[in-house]
């Protein structure tokens, strides 16, 4: 069988993206941002693979006006990077966070990929 994966392929960055099911939210999607672009929404108990061009680039999650601190990585040609999003609203901390800690409702973790 032929590959027919493009140099262009082999030469970009991988960033899979996971978000396992939670109570909180789990009716919607969030909004993958990535330099200041949404590039794709990630449904509950879902993955979204996300080519990119090597670099360091700027990512974080949102939903309505909540949203992940945002985090800087470095993506070397080639590489793949597996992040885990999740929220923080469960127990008696979500009205923080759906206010003062609004920037902070979505944590996000590296997993080894």
């Amino acid at each position: 069988m032929e590959d027919h994966r493009s140099a262009a392929d082999e030469m970009s960055a991988k960033l899979k993206v996971r978000r396992d099911w939670q109570y909180a939210d789990s009716l919607r999607d969030y909004h993958i941002i990535v330099d200041g672009h949404r590039l794709a929404d990630i449904e509950p108990a879902c993955e979204v693979d996300l080519s990119l061009a090597p670099g360091t680039h700027t990512i974080k999650f949102k939903i309505d006006w909540v949203e992940s601190p945002e985090i800087s990585l470095d993506f070397p040609s080639g590489q793949r990077r597996t992040l885990v999003v999740s929220s923080n609203a469960g127990g008696s901390l979500g009205l923080y966070y759906i206010t003062f800690g609004r920037r902070k409702y979505l944590s996000v973790s590296e997993v080894p990929s």
